[in-house]
């Protein structure tokens, strides 16, 4: 910004007439009792971008007094300057000493502390980019002194600091409640599917209340309550059970301009209760051929057994899998998108039967003896429908959160932009903060409510 754009009564000059600056430094490493004292030594790895109570590691004053390292006072202001910590930032709440890593200001009658810590990380971007070297870039005392400020009165700069505050705060509400919205995402999911399986959706649980399922796949006919019309079924007698294969991975020919789908486990997680086309890895036919693995149709239902216990999905494609996988194809009586459900809502109670003690597998004989708590196919294809819709609602959600977390993260520096040019007015970021803050509310309503929901058609 040139000289005569800055707005009225502000000036331009550089950080180092405004503050003192310095670095600390390290005590002897092999001297023992330089360490573990009673001064707070700050490294880069402690910088919070925040006010600053505590540090990882204590010198002693000895210590202090026998190296480069200093003393700074409560309101000094830390900032990186080596590595990928470059331009983090902090405000000592504490007296306390540095290594040499960092650039520390002293507080100063020219520029408010909080206005300088304020500055210091709408800088980021620009002392990162400032910084020399190869794998482990650097500024200087000397770059951070030379930096450009736009320097307002101080009655100016301490209505920037308040209204700053002010917003950053409203920010950190919203962070909060954002916070919320995973974890309820996360229970309705797993409560809206118990509740389908088990016929809490559709009104058909007939069950005292005292009790109530928790899983509709059970290893062994264990569970003898069911709903009206429902019955436990061998899984089997529904549905065929094939298992997977990898082709050697030690033979090149096997995966040499591979372009059959081969579900592994580096797919599975991602592909969690949804319908699964492309895998990342692909052997070729011959691969296939000189190995157990099998071709299966679209529409089988591919669940984890071992490692990653519980993932499941649907092929959208004729594909094989690794070992890892039960693959159900299903007969006529069976929902493939119901078995899918159904797996998905026993994942915990399926976990707890993994055998072995590093990582639980459920080996075939106890996948032939799987049970599944089955209603008629035309509750399952009603239940496969309303859990189709409430999870779209709950992606889209999801979705919007993403999109607000986004917006949030970025309004810092934005706002931190407007500031110190002089043009931060304020009206705007009330009214994004309280357009958020609603859609945020709105979401959390919308779980609640739904969780909430027991024994009734949503």
């Amino acid at each position: 910004m040139s000289e005569e754009k800055l707005p009225k009564g502000w000036k331009k000059t550089i950080l180092g007439k405004v503050t003192s600056w310095s670095s600390g430094g390290t005590p002897n490493r092999g001297v023992s009792h330089y360490y573990n004292g009673r001064i707070p030594w700050i490294k880069t790895g402690d910088l919070n971008d925040g006010v600053l109570y505590e540090s990882s590691e204590f010198i002693s004053d000895e210590g202090l007094k026998n190296s480069s390292a200093k003393l700074f006072p409560k309101g000094s202001i830390a900032m990186a300057m080596y590595g990928a910590t470059i331009g983090k930032t902090a405000i000592f709440g504490i007296e306390a000493s540095t290594n040499q890593a960092c650039a520390v200001a002293k507080p100063s009658d020219l520029i408010n502390h909080k206005f300088l810590f304020y500055f210091l990380k709408s800088q980021k971007k620009e002392f990162v980019e400032k910084g020399k070297g190869g794998a482990q870039p650097n500024i200087s005392l000397t770059v951070i002194k030379n930096h450009l400020i736009n320097l307002p009165s101080i009655p100016e700069q301490q209505r920037i600091v308040e209204k700053l505050n002010t917003i950053f705060g409203h920010l950190d509400v919203l962070r909060e409640k954002l916070d919320r919205i995973p974890v309820l995402l996360k229970n309705f999911r797993k409560q809206v599917l118990i509740k389908a399986v088990t016929g809490e959706l559709t009104g058909d649980l007939e069950i005292v209340d005292y009790f109530i399922l928790e899983s509709s796949i059970t290893i062994g006919n264990e569970i003898q309550v069911k709903p009206k019309k429902w019955r436990w079924c061998m899984l089997t007698e529904l549905a065929r059970l094939e298992s997977g294969h990898t082709p050697r991975k030690s033979c090149e020919d096997y995966w040499e301009k591979g372009n059959v789908p081969w579900i592994s486990l580096q797919d599975i997680r991602s592909a969690h209760g949804k319908v699964i086309n492309d895998t990342k890895y692909m052997p070729n036919q011959k691969g296939i051929e000189n190995s157990s693995a099998r071709m299966l149709p679209a529409g089988t239902v591919c669940f984890s057994r071992d490692i990653s216990v519980g993932f499941s999905t649907i092929m959208g494609r004729e594909m094989a899998t690794s070992q890892h996988f039960a693959n159900w194809i299903c007969g006529e009586n069976l929902s493939n998108k119901f078995l899918l459900y159904a797996f998905m809502a026993s994942r915990d109670y399926l976990i707890g039967e993994g055998k072995g003690t590093t990582v639980g597998t459920i080996y075939m004989p106890a996948l032939k003896q799987m049970h599944i708590l089955l209603p008629p196919l035309d509750i399952q294809n009603e239940i496969v429908k309303q859990l189709d819709t409430l999870f779209d609602l709950a992606d889209k959600i999801e979705s919007q959160y993403q999109s607000l977390k986004a917006k949030i993260n970025q309004m810092p520096q934005a706002i931190l932009a407007k500031a110190f040019r002089g043009e931060l007015v304020g009206q705007e970021v009330k009214d994004y903060v309280r357009e958020t803050g609603e859609v945020i509310m709105a979401a959390e309503d919308f779980l609640e409510y739904n969780i909430s929901i027991k024994n009734k058609n949503i």
